[in-house]
């Protein structure tokens, strides 16, 4: 995303084998410490899926907002 590999919070926890929402949790909780555009990015489900899966439904509300951990963000 903008030239940067990142992963989602729902990757972080399949890799790792954690429940779902593991992640999100952490990260909401110390979301403060992270840097906007430098260890995350914030979009919408709508634009993700625009952007990488244009012939998937999106399920849920596409405004909700996803976000993408840089290398940086994720080693944090």
């Amino acid at each position: 995303y903008n030239g940067q590999r990142v992963v989602t919070l729902k990757d972080i926890d399949r890799v790792h084998g954690k429940k779902s929402d593991t992640a999100r949790k952490s990260f909401r909780k110390y979301k403060k410490h992270f840097i906007l555009g430098e260890d995350y990015f914030e979009i919408t489900r709508k634009e993700l899926g625009e952007r990488y899966s244009p012939n998937e439904k999106i399920i849920g509300n596409p405004n909700m907002k996803t976000y993408l951990l840089t290398e940086s963000g994720y080693l944090m």
